[in-house]
């Protein structure tokens, strides 16, 4: 037989409560967890991946700060502190400008933001699936 807890029908209510809250709190800090990881995933793929510019200002610019919603939730904002401007533009391309005279060329983009995404959803999914 195996080992568990008796309560009787008037104490049902909050040993259920308390079998509840055990498990909401053992799932909610996995879940950060998860989240964590997989936005430690993004950054350091971003990090990696993204090396314009002679000095490496862009590339050691990203940050990492946890955020928290109106309901109880939470996520993870990946942002470059040095270069928030930058971002759009390499990703995206822009038009090719010359002593601000558009040359009608455009620099095409070069995709690493949306891969970093992709590296970090994977990593927070495989620990959420353990």
């Amino acid at each position: 037989m195996s080992k568990g807890v008796y309560v009787d029908a008037s104490g049902f209510g909050d040993a259920f409560e308390g079998i509840f809250d055990d498990f909401f709190d053992y799932v909610s800090r996995d879940a950060k967890n998860a989240v964590q990881k997989g936005g430690n995933a993004c950054k350091k793929q971003l990090a990696s991946t993204t090396v314009p510019g002679d000095t490496g200002d862009y590339a050691s610019g990203w940050r990492m700060r946890t955020e928290y919603d109106h309901f109880g939730g939470y996520y993870v904002r990946i942002y470059n502190a040095s270069k928030p401007s930058l971002t759009h533009l390499l990703e995206n391309g822009h038009e090719k400008w010359v002593h601000g005279i558009d040359t009608g060329e455009r620099v095409p983009g070069y995709k690493h933001i949306e891969p970093a995404y992709e590296t970090g959803c994977e990593a927070m999914m495989r620990e959420m699936g353990r």
